[in-house]
């Protein structure tokens, strides 16, 4: 799940960059403004956009958090209930510190 997450992660990174280059690129060659408006412009239309993405990546993951998600009761996993467990409370916990880290900043 890790890395499925990871390239998941990278992908939508990459995703949101490319956005933001081509929204600016646009701006720079239609409206004539310079590299350094355009990207601040990029920046400040397409913020809404990439935080919704990014919100629903996150809430998306809270079904594999707490248990309930598909494929979580398999046999497999369900020898390694202490050890799912405690990945359960890791990821609930990165969660936590996520929305405690948006605050400060």
């Amino acid at each position: 799940m890790t890395s499925i997450a990871c390239i998941l992660l990278v992908g939508m990174v990459m995703k949101n960059a490319i956005m933001m280059v081509d929204f600016a690129l646009e701006a720079e060659r239609s409206r004539q403004l310079n590299a350094r408006d355009a990207i601040r412009e990029a920046a400040r239309l397409r913020a809404r956009p990439i935080t919704m993405t990014m919100l629903a990546a996150i809430f998306s993951a809270v079904p594999i958090a707490i248990g309930t998600g598909p494929g979580l009761r398999t046999a497999p996993a369900a020898r390694h209930r202490h050890r799912r467990r405690l990945d359960r409370g890791a990821v609930v916990h990165a969660l936590h510190n996520a929305g405690d880290l948006s605050h400060h900043g």
